[in-house]
């Protein structure tokens, strides 16, 4: 079972350095393949992603329309489109942000809980919940997971089927900047069609941006920063 990764990098240069070599240290690689859009970051991020391609030999691109950062919703966009292009649809797609980090066997067992959620109703799962989205319900998962079930999925983190992205997407292009909610009303979309969405808990990817690309605290920073494991850089 393959998984394609799309994650977006806006500048954040030690935060995507760790995002990618924690990916390729602790998934095996037959069974993902990665596409990283650079969406306008400083040559310094940039330089260091042609160097991580190098290495890992993963998809990299920029956004073709140039100028100015064009925002989570468009890019994200661009991202998937361009995954499927460049390596034809896998049995499930997985969104990122590259301010994360992700543990040991991370997809295992994220994809072993999403089969899970599945069979109760659950279109999209996350590997990280922010500490703000509260949890609805908590259903059984595998050995000590729970299944969360939230309002709203930050797409930080998303697992699905190419058949959600298809039904639900694509986001909302328009949304410039972060935080401007095209995930919360992409989830909406599922929820209101009588699906659910929510995360797993334990964590198996977190989160280490305790601020934003622009350098302002994060919403909830303080708990952002006590998830964090030791050992992890955050900022």
């Amino acid at each position: 079972m393959t998984t394609n990764i799309c994650m977006l990098v806006h500048n954040r240069h030690h935060h995507t350095k760790q995002a990618i070599e924690s990916l390729y240290q602790n998934t095996p690689n037959t069974s993902f393949n990665l596409v990283v859009v650079d969406d306008g970051s400083s040559e310094e991020t940039a330089g260091m992603l042609r160097d991580q391609r190098k290495l890992y030999g993963f998809y990299l691109s920029q956004l073709p329309w140039g100028g100015e950062p064009k925002g989570v919703g468009k890019s994200r966009n661009f991202a998937i489109g361009l995954v499927s292009d460049v390596y034809g649809q896998g049995a499930l797609l997985y969104c990122s942000d590259n301010d994360v980090y992700f543990t040991e066997g991370w997809l295992a067992e994220l994809i072993a809980n999403f089969e899970i959620a599945e069979q109760i109703g659950f279109k999209l799962l996350g590997a990280y919940s922010h500490p703000y989205q509260q949890t609805e319900k908590v259903y059984a998962g595998m050995g000590d997971y729970g299944i969360h079930e939230k309002l709203a999925v930050a797409s930080q983190s998303w697992l699905m089927r190419w058949e959600t992205w298809y039904e639900y997407g694509p986001l909302d292009s328009h949304a410039k900047g972060i935080g401007q909610s095209e995930d919360v009303a992409f989830t909406n979309k599922i929820r209101e069609s009588g699906w659910k969405v929510g995360t797993i808990f334990p964590d198996v990817v977190y989160s280490t941006g305790v601020t934003g690309s622009f350098g302002k605290p994060c919403p909830g920073a303080d708990l952002v920063r006590k998830s964090v494991p030791k050992g992890v850089w955050y900022e």
